[in-house]
């Protein structure tokens, strides 16, 4: 038993790694048996629902990893900037440290298989829940209120998500055709657009104007009432405030970011329809990385289309990269200048000196 379950964790540890390098899809059933050394016959003896049951283990894995690095800095921290600091300064080191190899093993996970996988999904969802609802109890603890912690973590979690592919991708550009900052507020994407040659995607901006080609007007309903200004500001820099009929939110506590969906599916139902009669929104936009999947659930108990940020950012990403467009040497994204920088990621320095592969 104990050989048996030394297997197992080996298999898992070894998907680990293979996904953060080359994604769900680049990896084989016979990758993982060869990384992990295991006889031949391991895969459906350990794992009977073969590659899938295998990715749940490894978001669990990956999730139970940045738990403890998020414990150990708040062992020292003194403040919440601190923590977030050396919670980041950590995972950058790891990335930089393998050379950029190593990311975030979920990521392509999300991005390559939860679309058709629920169960994956679901095992995705309560990982990155689990993770921000402990780093929000680390920021609970430095006297930051509950409230704003979930807010502040959930920041957190989506700026070092998307931190992680952008550096990725900055170091080795010609192995991604598009990339998607992963955050309903699209941070950071006016300047991933300047500073690479690849088309860069927002969530908010994709489910944003995909509403705007089902309706005449659209309203963002969300589950927490600390992300109406946040959304609001994102509606404004799209330049989309005269389509937007309203962005509203529950004024209701929440359990935890994992079982949101299922604890609050009635009200947000509630108030989807209450926005399209009440507001006269034509269209829906379900705001919110943890609100992804519900559309598809739901849209039969509300009477007007729903959207779907992470399948209309990854839909769109899709078609820009269809029309094979250039990168833009004019106009509001064109590259920056050359310019030196102190204290910056590596790789990031290295695009902003413009002496890397892209410029």
């Amino acid at each position: 038993m104990a050989r048996q379950s030394d297997t197992r964790q080996r298999m898992v540890a070894a998907a680990r790694r293979l996904f953060r390098e080359h994604g769900y899809n680049g990896t084989a059933l016979s990758d993982v048996l060869v990384e992990s050394d295991a006889p031949r016959g391991s895969v459906y003896y350990h794992f009977p629902g073969g590659k899938e049951e295998i990715a749940a283990e490894v978001t669990v894995l990956h999730a139970h990893k940045t738990i403890a690095t998020i414990d150990r800095a708040a062992e020292t921290a003194t403040t919440a900037a601190e923590l977030i600091e050396a919670v980041v300064t950590e995972l950058r080191d790891e990335l930089v440290a393998s050379d950029y190899r190593q990311g975030c093993a979920v990521a392509p996970i999300v991005l390559e298989a939860t679309l058709s996988s629920p169960a994956l999904h679901a095992a995705a969802q309560r990982g990155f829940g689990n993770v921000i609802t402990t780093l929000a109890r680390h920021l609970s603890a430095l006297d930051i209120a509950d409230d704003r912690a979930v807010a502040l973590a959930t920041h957190t979690v989506v700026s070092f998500e998307g931190a992680l592919i952008l550096s990725k991708v900055m170091r080795s550009p010609d192995a991604f055709d598009a990339a998607i900052v992963g955050a309903f507020g699209d941070p950071g994407l006016g300047g991933a657009r300047e500073l690479l040659s690849i088309p860069v995607v927002g969530l908010a901006e994709a489910g944003l104007f995909s509403a705007c080609m089902l309706g005449r007007s659209f309203s963002v309903i969300t589950f927490s009432a600390t992300l109406v200004p946040w959304f609001e500001e994102c509606v404004a820099w799209h330049g989309l405030e005269k389509r937007c009929a309203s962005v509203r939110a529950l004024n209701e506590s929440f359990r935890s970011l994992t079982d949101v969906q299922q604890e609050k599916e009635q009200r947000l139902i509630d108030l989807a329809n209450m926005v399209a009669t009440n507001d006269r929104a034509d269209v829906v936009v379900l705001g919110g990385a943890p609100l992804s999947g519900m559309a598809n659930t739901i849209k039969d108990r509300v009477e007007v289309p729903l959207v779907d940020c992470v399948v209309a950012a990854v839909k769109q990403a899709e078609s820009l990269v269809a029309l094979d467009v250039r990168k833009a040497r004019l106009g509001t994204y064109q590259r920056p200048a050359a310019k030196d920088s102190v204290g910056l990621d590596p790789a990031l320095a290295k695009i902003l000196r413009r002496d890397d592969r892209n410029s």
